[in-house]
């Protein structure tokens, strides 16, 4: 690979440091205290404690003289409220006093509420200020550690070493949002995951991995160690694993001690959700092979970089300027400002974002200016209007397993399934969509 590659890996840390930050509310509560309109209470008042700090329910200490005589009454049953210590210390007992029934004379006021003082406003924001660095700091210290790390292994390896990121990712992923699902049976249904539905969760995932990405290997390898390999035998090999799958998969349901309508409820649901989780990671990003195999790296970076911006510029525009909810029910934080503003923010850092990436690249001198700006552009709507689609998918399925995040593998953003969640949206696409104008944009079998 080439060191422009690299280097532009390394650019995108900046960038992808502003990715979205969760805010915290700050509450105050406060202590009412009952309200009794006929019963004054005087409680007993220590050495140096100020007379104005005694609790008054009744808001006033004036007596009316008819007082007396109810006082009378109640002086041979006194209500001692003392918090210990002898009578001197504490300065007697409490006094009890039933005032006379509401009447022109005297005039009943209100029982005054004590209401702590809320905290000051520059106490508010400098604790609001001193989280949101530590967030950030935190974000931008894993993204650039994260990318240190890719292009280093990139630079190294080249196209394998691309190849050997996307397999983990896709372990990631996988990994990550069936264990979510997982968490929520056992903790809602308490419904435990079973060694034998452990093993099947697996074997369908080493299944779509030979079906999918071993295959886009095979395939895009041309003249390469894998060249000798038949596409249509790996389709069998892929097939027969399908069939064993299902047999067992029934079998499993029909054995169990547990069987009825609710065992196989939460089975069928749970087999569901991986067969998505498949298609929605796997399936997809199995493109990313055949893409840098096919025509370079430089094609990887360049999709992954508009990504980055698109999720910068709506978390800011978000922040500044949102207002009206996107889609409340399933991305609460998402706003109409934030959506439009990165699609502006995208298509205007697609063409000059292109020409930097393909600088060094053979097929960008085969490139003149009117197809590069049509090509960036087309991939910059995209990105702006469909690759946010995988991430509203990711907060549904969050959502309806009661998840924030999918991980805590990155601090700061969560798993690796909350930062792919749009780029396996865009693989399918550019891989099809250099294909289909590869022979326009000059660009066959490039080599990074």
């Amino acid at each position: 690979m080439k060191r422009s590659s690299s280097s532009s890996i390394m650019c995108s840390g900046a960038l992808h440091a502003l990715v979205v930050v969760s805010f915290c509310a700050i509450i105050s509560c406060s202590t009412a205290v009952p309200r009794n309109e006929y019963v004054e209470l005087t409680a007993p008042r220590r050495r140096n404690q100020p007379q104005q700090n005694r609790l008054s329910l009744l808001g006033t200490k004036k007596k009316h003289p008819s007082h007396k005589a109810h006082f009378d009454t109640l002086s041979h049953h006194p209500i001692d409220i003392s918090r210990g210590g002898s009578h001197e210390e504490q300065g007697g007992i409490a006094e009890v006093t039933t005032p006379s029934p509401p009447s022109m004379e005297t005039p009943i006021i209100p029982a005054a509420t004590e209401i702590a003082p809320a905290a000051p406003l520059d106490k508010k924001s400098n604790s609001f200020r001193l989280r949101l660095n530590n967030n950030v700091t935190e974000r931008v210290l894993a993204a650039i550690f994260l990318l240190t790390l890719a292009s280093i292994l990139v630079h190294q390896l080249g196209t394998s070493g691309v190849v050997a990121i996307v397999f983990l990712s896709q372990w990631a992923m996988y990994y990550e949002t069936t264990k979510i699902v997982e968490d929520y049976y056992r903790v809602n249904h308490d419904v435990r995951t079973q060694k034998r539905q452990t093993y099947q969760k697996w074997w369908w995932f080493v299944t779509a991995t030979i079906g999918c990405s071993f295959k886009a290997l095979v395939v895009s390898n041309k003249g390469g160690w894998l060249s000798g390999i038949d596409p249509g035998m790996v389709d069998c090999v892929t097939y027969g694993m399908v069939t064993l799958g299902l047999v067992k998969s029934v079998m499993g349901m029909a054995t169990t001690s547990a069987a009825g309508p609710e065992a196989f409820r939460a089975h069928l649901g749970k087999i569901a959700v991986i067969h998505f989780v498949l298609f929605f990671t796997v399936a997809q990003s199995a493109f990313w092979i055949m893409t840098v195999q096919t025509f370079g790296i430089s094609w990887i970076i360049y999709p992954s970089l508009l990504v980055i911006v698109n999720d910068t510029m709506a978390y800011v525009f978000g922040v500044l300027m949102g207002n009206k909810k996107l889609i409340p029910r399933l991305s609460p934080k998402k706003t109409w400002e934030g959506f439009l503003g990165a699609m502006v923010s995208t298509l205007c850092v697609s063409v000059p974002l292109l020409k930097f990436v393909l600088a060094r690249n053979a097929c960008c001198g085969m490139l003149s200016s009117g197809e590069m700006t049509k090509h960036a552009l087309v991939l910059g709507m995209f990105v702006s209007l469909i690759a946010p689609f995988g991430g509203f998918m990711a907060s549904a399925v969050k959502r309806a397993h009661d998840a924030k995040d999918f991980g805590t593998l990155i601090p700061g953003h969560g798993g690796v399934m909350d930062r792919f969640d749009c780029h396996v949206i865009t693989a399918p696409f550019v891989y099809l969509y250099l294909r289909e104008f590869g022979k326009i944009v000059g660009m066959t079998a490039a080599t990074p």
